[in-house]
Protein backbone atom coordinates (compact mmCIF):
# COMPACT_ATOMS: atom_id res chain seq x y z
CA UNK A 1 0.00 0.00 0.00
CA UNK A 2 1.13 3.45 -1.15
CA UNK A 3 0.29 6.97 -0.05
CA UNK A 4 1.33 9.40 -3.17
CA UNK A 5 1.69 13.64 -2.40
CA UNK A 6 1.91 16.15 -4.54
CA UNK A 7 4.20 19.47 -3.96
CA UNK A 8 5.28 22.36 -6.20
CA UNK A 9 9.03 24.01 -5.77
CA UNK A 10 9.44 27.50 -6.73
CA UNK A 11 12.55 29.20 -6.66
CA UNK A 12 11.49 32.57 -4.93
CA UNK A 13 14.93 33.93 -4.88
CA UNK A 14 16.30 36.67 -7.14
CA UNK A 15 18.99 34.37 -8.87
CA UNK A 16 19.02 31.02 -9.77
CA UNK A 17 19.42 27.98 -7.32
CA UNK A 18 21.26 24.55 -8.23
CA UNK A 19 19.18 21.77 -6.60
CA UNK A 20 22.07 19.00 -5.46
CA UNK A 21 20.19 15.92 -4.04
CA UNK A 22 17.03 15.14 -2.15
CA UNK A 23 17.18 12.65 0.00
CA UNK A 24 14.67 11.17 2.66
CA UNK A 25 14.89 10.22 5.86
CA UNK A 26 14.08 6.58 5.24
CA UNK A 27 13.82 4.37 1.84
CA UNK A 28 10.06 3.49 2.19
CA UNK A 29 9.36 7.66 0.96
CA UNK A 30 11.18 8.61 -2.37
CA UNK A 31 10.48 12.29 -4.14
CA UNK A 32 9.83 11.72 -7.81
CA UNK A 33 12.60 14.63 -9.57
CA UNK A 34 13.93 15.55 -12.39
CA UNK A 35 17.52 14.08 -12.75
CA UNK A 36 19.98 16.27 -10.44
CA UNK A 37 21.91 18.58 -10.21
CA UNK A 38 19.17 20.57 -11.55
CA UNK A 39 19.72 24.43 -12.15
CA UNK A 40 15.95 26.88 -11.24
CA UNK A 41 16.17 29.99 -12.45
CA UNK A 42 14.48 32.81 -10.58
CA UNK A 43 10.94 32.34 -10.17
CA UNK A 44 10.49 28.68 -11.64
CA UNK A 45 7.97 26.44 -10.47
CA UNK A 46 7.21 22.87 -10.68
CA UNK A 47 5.32 20.00 -9.72
CA UNK A 48 6.65 16.98 -8.27
CA UNK A 49 5.35 13.67 -6.05
CA UNK A 50 6.49 11.62 -2.95
CA UNK A 51 5.49 8.49 -2.64
CA UNK A 52 5.29 6.56 0.74
CA UNK A 53 5.44 2.68 1.20
CA UNK A 54 2.72 2.18 4.08
CA UNK A 55 3.51 -1.54 4.44
CA UNK A 56 3.59 -2.88 7.79
CA UNK A 57 2.91 0.81 8.85
CA UNK A 58 0.30 2.25 11.80
CA UNK A 59 -0.98 5.46 14.01
CA UNK A 60 1.10 8.20 12.54
CA UNK A 61 3.74 8.35 10.39
CA UNK A 62 6.42 11.26 9.76
CA UNK A 63 9.23 11.81 7.36
CA UNK A 64 11.64 14.17 5.84
CA UNK A 65 12.79 14.99 2.53
CA UNK A 66 16.02 17.45 2.85
CA UNK A 67 16.41 19.41 -0.66
CA UNK A 68 20.13 20.50 -0.61
CA UNK A 69 20.95 23.13 -2.97
CA UNK A 70 24.08 25.15 -3.72
CA UNK A 71 22.52 27.73 -1.50
CA UNK A 72 21.48 26.10 1.89
CA UNK A 73 18.90 23.31 2.55
CA UNK A 74 15.45 22.94 3.06
CA UNK A 75 13.10 20.83 4.77
CA UNK A 76 10.13 19.06 4.00
CA UNK A 77 8.08 17.31 6.14
CA UNK A 78 5.47 14.43 5.64
CA UNK A 79 3.01 13.21 8.39
CA UNK A 80 0.75 10.63 7.57
CA UNK A 81 -2.25 9.19 9.80
CA UNK A 82 -3.22 5.67 9.31
CA UNK A 83 -7.08 4.53 10.97
CA UNK A 84 -7.06 1.06 12.51
CA UNK A 85 -9.45 -1.31 11.56
CA UNK A 86 -13.11 -1.10 12.84
CA UNK A 87 -13.21 -2.53 15.91
CA UNK A 88 -16.32 -3.46 18.06
CA UNK A 89 -16.16 -0.21 19.90
CA UNK A 90 -16.94 1.84 16.17
CA UNK A 91 -20.03 -0.29 16.18
CA UNK A 92 -21.46 0.66 20.07
CA UNK A 93 -24.96 1.24 20.28
CA UNK A 94 -26.06 5.30 20.89
CA UNK A 95 -24.62 6.13 24.15
CA UNK A 96 -22.81 3.07 25.40
CA UNK A 97 -19.30 4.49 24.68
CA UNK A 98 -20.03 7.38 26.66
CA UNK A 99 -21.38 5.24 29.28
CA UNK A 100 -18.75 3.31 29.25
CA UNK A 101 -16.41 6.11 29.28
CA UNK A 102 -18.07 7.18 32.81
CA UNK A 103 -17.91 3.82 34.21
CA UNK A 104 -14.24 4.07 33.55
CA UNK A 105 -13.91 7.62 35.32
CA UNK A 106 -15.29 6.15 38.18
CA UNK A 107 -13.76 2.94 38.51
CA UNK A 108 -10.51 2.72 35.76
CA UNK A 109 -10.36 -1.01 36.01
CA UNK A 110 -13.68 -1.91 34.65
CA UNK A 111 -12.19 -2.14 31.60
CA UNK A 112 -11.15 -5.59 31.85
CA UNK A 113 -14.73 -6.83 33.24
CA UNK A 114 -17.83 -7.01 31.79
CA UNK A 115 -18.72 -5.82 27.75
CA UNK A 116 -16.02 -3.71 28.26
CA UNK A 117 -13.72 -6.38 28.42
CA UNK A 118 -14.26 -7.85 24.64
CA UNK A 119 -12.17 -5.11 23.65
CA UNK A 120 -9.64 -3.83 26.39
CA UNK A 121 -8.96 -7.69 27.38
CA UNK A 122 -8.17 -8.49 24.12
CA UNK A 123 -4.23 -9.83 25.63
CA UNK A 124 -3.87 -13.68 25.49
CA UNK A 125 -0.44 -14.37 23.82
CA UNK A 126 0.12 -11.12 22.65
CA UNK A 127 3.56 -9.48 22.43
CA UNK A 128 5.03 -5.70 21.64
CA UNK A 129 3.47 -4.40 17.92
CA UNK A 130 0.05 -6.79 18.27
CA UNK A 131 -0.80 -6.06 21.75
CA UNK A 132 -0.24 -2.44 21.60
CA UNK A 133 -3.04 -2.68 18.58
CA UNK A 134 -5.29 -5.52 20.70
CA UNK A 135 -5.30 -3.48 24.02
CA UNK A 136 -3.60 0.10 23.45
CA UNK A 137 -5.11 0.83 19.75
CA UNK A 138 -8.32 0.69 21.02
CA UNK A 139 -8.40 3.99 22.60
CA UNK A 140 -5.13 5.62 21.52
CA UNK A 141 -5.55 4.74 17.82
CA UNK A 142 -9.13 5.20 17.84
CA UNK A 143 -10.96 7.40 14.98
CA UNK A 144 -13.12 9.01 17.22
CA UNK A 145 -10.30 9.13 20.32
CA UNK A 146 -11.90 10.38 23.42
CA UNK A 147 -10.84 14.13 24.17
CA UNK A 148 -9.45 13.16 27.25
CA UNK A 149 -7.24 10.12 25.68
CA UNK A 150 -3.72 11.37 24.52
CA UNK A 151 -1.89 11.07 21.29
CA UNK A 152 0.82 8.92 21.70
CA UNK A 153 2.40 9.83 18.54
CA UNK A 154 2.81 13.36 19.82
CA UNK A 155 5.44 13.70 22.85
CA UNK A 156 4.30 16.71 25.54
CA UNK A 157 7.32 15.54 27.33
CA UNK A 158 10.80 13.92 27.04
CA UNK A 159 9.59 9.51 27.14
CA UNK A 160 11.74 6.99 28.48
CA UNK A 161 11.52 3.45 28.88
CA UNK A 162 10.71 4.05 32.66
CA UNK A 163 8.33 6.78 31.48
CA UNK A 164 6.39 3.86 29.55
CA UNK A 165 6.71 1.29 31.92
CA UNK A 166 5.09 3.04 34.93
CA UNK A 167 2.29 4.66 32.79
CA UNK A 168 1.47 0.85 31.61
CA UNK A 169 1.82 -1.32 34.72
CA UNK A 170 0.40 1.21 36.83
CA UNK A 171 -2.28 3.72 35.15
CA UNK A 172 -3.14 7.20 36.69
CA UNK A 173 -6.01 7.60 39.23
CA UNK A 174 -8.41 10.01 38.62
CA UNK A 175 -8.41 9.25 34.26
CA UNK A 176 -8.95 6.76 31.85
CA UNK A 177 -5.71 5.16 32.15
CA UNK A 178 -6.30 1.79 33.95
CA UNK A 179 -3.23 -0.13 36.03
CA UNK A 180 -2.87 -3.04 33.19
CA UNK A 181 -0.15 -4.93 35.70
CA UNK A 182 -1.43 -8.30 36.94
CA UNK A 183 -0.15 -7.11 40.23
CA UNK A 184 -2.79 -4.33 40.17
CA UNK A 185 -5.62 -5.75 38.84
CA UNK A 186 -4.56 -5.74 35.09
CA UNK A 187 -3.97 -8.37 32.53
CA UNK A 188 -0.29 -8.34 31.26
CA UNK A 189 2.37 -10.07 32.92
CA UNK A 190 5.70 -8.43 33.03
CA UNK A 191 6.74 -10.21 29.68
CA UNK A 192 3.97 -8.90 27.93
CA UNK A 193 4.89 -4.97 29.75
CA UNK A 194 8.18 -5.50 28.70
CA UNK A 195 7.23 -5.91 25.25
CA UNK A 196 4.93 -2.84 25.27
CA UNK A 197 7.38 -1.09 26.39
CA UNK A 198 10.36 -1.79 23.75
CA UNK A 199 7.42 -1.27 21.12
CA UNK A 200 6.54 2.37 22.37
CA UNK A 201 9.98 3.12 23.22
CA UNK A 202 11.12 2.38 19.64
CA UNK A 203 8.17 3.62 17.84
CA UNK A 204 7.13 6.61 19.40
CA UNK A 205 8.82 10.10 19.55
CA UNK A 206 11.12 10.56 22.86
CA UNK A 207 10.64 13.98 22.23
CA UNK A 208 8.45 17.05 21.54
CA UNK A 209 9.06 17.96 18.03
CA UNK A 210 10.56 21.88 17.79
CA UNK A 211 8.33 24.29 16.75
CA UNK A 212 8.88 24.58 12.89
CA UNK A 213 6.73 27.91 10.68
CA UNK A 214 4.56 27.07 7.88
CA UNK A 215 6.16 26.87 4.78
CA UNK A 216 9.59 28.94 5.98
CA UNK A 217 11.89 30.53 3.24
CA UNK A 218 14.79 28.69 3.98
CA UNK A 219 18.22 30.32 3.05
CA UNK A 220 18.22 27.97 -0.19
CA UNK A 221 15.93 30.31 -1.45
CA UNK A 222 12.90 27.44 -2.26
CA UNK A 223 9.79 27.84 -1.17
CA UNK A 224 7.94 24.10 -1.23
CA UNK A 225 4.10 23.75 -0.56
CA UNK A 226 1.67 20.73 -1.51
CA UNK A 227 0.09 20.71 -4.80
CA UNK A 228 -3.35 20.65 -5.85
Amino acid sequence: MNAKYGFSLTNVSSEAVTLLAAPSSCGCTVPKLPPLPLEIKAGQQFGFEVNMNLAGKSGTVIKTITFSTDKGTKHLLLRTTILPQPTAATNMAPGTRENNQRMAQADRQAVFRGDCATCHANSNGKLGKELYTSVCGVCHEAEHRASMVPDLHVARIDRNEDYWRNWIANGRMGSLMPAFAKASGGILDDAQISSLVSYLATNMPAKPMPFVPANPLAPSGLNVQPGH
